[in-house]
């Protein structure tokens, strides 16, 4: 007899995990990339999407975490998986946008950025434009498009972002045009925001 209570008892203990729901396995994921324990996090978005293949948000939230460890092949898998269920995802274009330029692969990434925008013009949405361009400004200095760098750069600072890191691309690209005085401004305030390659560059070029 106690050995069939000690059986009942396991049994009885054992079913909340064995009836753990895509949701279940979610919510730890959520907790575990919250924690910082992206790998972690990771594993249990796949669980999640073990049982659930078209559990949208767990792939958003797996490529998150994958480009959280530098895993821009996943991200961008889970990205597209994402994407095919829902075309309207700003995060989606947004990740996928970001893997792409970890990858190089910066005409892809404008590419994404320009879907992000346009989708996120379409919403209102003027903080969400302001990241884009950013981005997308900052792609476009990489493929050495100085002109279209500064573009969306300013139309980055324009619509509210005021990170080192839009002072400092926009007077890279600025210096290449060869419009020395604007570059140097921006390098200048991008330093006083923190960014050590400005006050690198400001010594050898501004001085």
């Amino acid at each position: 007899m106690n050995r069939l209570l000690l059986c009942l008892l396991l049994l009885a203990l054992a079913l909340p995990v064995l009836g753990q729901t895509a949701s279940d396995y979610y919510g730890t994921a959520e907790s575990k990339s919250l924690h910082g324990d992206e790998k972690s996090a990771i594993a249990f978005y796949t669980k999640a999407l073990e049982v659930n293949p078209n559990y949208f948000d767990a792939y958003i939230g797996r490529a998150s975490s994958r480009v959280a460890i530098k895993d821009y092949k996943g991200a961008i898998e889970d990205c597209t998986r994402a994407l095919a269920l829902d075309s309207h995802s700003l995060v989606a274009w947004y990740l996928r946008g970001v893997s792409r330029s970890g990858q190089e692969d910066y005409i892809g990434s404008i590419e994404d950025f320009n879907e992000f925008i346009s989708r996120g013009s379409a919403d209102h949405l003027a903080g969400a434009n302001s990241i884009g361009y950013l981005r997308r400004g900052i792609s476009k200095k990489m493929l050495f498009d100085y002109r279209g760098a500064d573009l969306d750069l300013t139309m980055a600072i324009g619509r509210g972002s005021s990170t080192g890191e839009a002072f400092l691309n926009r007077g890279i690209a600025r210096m290449h045009m060869g419009l020395t005085i604007d570059g140097c401004r921006d390098l200048s305030i991008a330093e006083k925001k923190g960014e050590k390659e400005a006050h690198e560059m400001i010594v050898q070029y501004c001085k």
